[in-house]
């Protein structure tokens, strides 16, 4: 639910007793009283079902669909940032409820069957979208900047952007410095890819440049993306040594580049375990087995007991 200012406002008190079909009906009308423009009378609905009727067109019922997803049938922070804004699950659920809507008065060519069931891409939609925890840290940090002004208080906030948002991690700094107009998108997404790879969160920091890529196409892929950033002065060199590129490779299946990063990497230190796991590992994705074997067997000589290691050689047992 929405707080408001007012605790002693009708719809708050039915709110606490339990009322939640009559303090839905309150919430909806200060919603539509609200000195806020940025909001959606119920009136639009009238409307919109009124003239969807006359024409004999089709209508997802959107409203009954969040209700039905919302604590006590109330819509409010759930699936809403403001009075007109879904958020991320509320943008899901109406396009699933489009899809649905669509498939049941048979807008649907019928011609073809659909490849993949839509409860399977609907859960591929999820796994795969295009948002990341920095997206999200920089949505709530804008509504909280939103919200901590006029009409939802009474007036501005005395704090500043740093004492109100209260920073606590590299992500929330970048998410900052991007409100503030101090970075744009694209290096506040550079910036946190960068640091993930120092910290060797490779997976992490593939997500960052895959989705980086994907929203600026004229990177291509990220060689193409290392090598402009480069050239910009926006990536220092030595963030992508020959073992960190090495597992870069892995993640994205090249096992040819990989095998050639890691050889690189193995040259200037032989005693690195992690880069004789991910060279078997490599080759073995090659079918190169003896030199898998080789690899994982100077990694035990090593350490005995690297558990990696060891559960690395019993499936190349197994396997051949």
């Amino acid at each position: 639910m929405f707080i408001f200012e007012n605790k002693d406002a009708t719809q708050e008190i039915e709110f606490q007793n339990s009322n939640f079909s009559k303090a839905d009906s309150l919430f909806k009308l200060s919603k539509d009283l609200d000195a806020l423009r940025f909001r959606a009378p119920e009136k639009f609905n009238e409307i919109i079902n009124e003239q969807a009727k006359k024409y004999n067109v089709g209508v997802a019922q959107i409203d009954s669909i969040f209700k039905s997803k919302s604590p006590h049938g109330i819509i409010g922070n759930n699936l809403m940032v403001d009075h007109l804004h879904p958020n991320v699950e509320g943008y899901m659920l109406i396009g699933k409820a489009f899809y649905e809507t669509m498939k049941k008065l048979n807008y649907l060519p019928k011609k073809e069957n659909p490849q993949i069931l839509f409860e399977k891409q609907d859960s591929i939609t999820r796994e795969n979208f295009v948002f990341t925890k920095l997206d999200s840290i920089i949505g709530n940090n804008v509504v909280t900047l939103l919200k901590n002004d006029w009409p939802f208080t009474n007036s501005k906030s005395p704090l500043s952007n740093m004492e109100l948002l209260n920073p606590k991690d590299f992500l929330d700094s970048i998410s900052l410095k991007y409100i503030e107009n101090k970075i744009s998108y694209s290096d506040a997404y550079l910036e946190a890819a960068t640091i993930n790879l120092r910290l060797d969160n490779i997976i992490d920091y593939l997500d960052y440049m895959n989705i980086l890529i994907y929203k600026y196409p004229g990177l291509k892929d990220i060689k193409t993306a290392i090598k402009y950033f480069y050239e910009q002065r926006k990536v220092n060199p030595q963030d992508y040594t020959s073992k960190r590129l090495g597992i870069i490779s892995i993640y994205n299946n090249d096992f040819t580049s990989a095998i050639k990063y890691l050889n690189e990497s193995f040259k200037s230190n032989p005693k690195d375990e992690e880069v004789l796991y991910n060279l078997a590992f490599a080759n073995t994705k090659l079918n190169n087995i003896d030199s898998a074997n080789e690899y994982i067997r100077k990694c035990l000589e090593l350490n005995p007991k690297n558990s990696k290691c060891l559960l690395f050689k019993k499936k190349l047992l197994e396997t051949n």
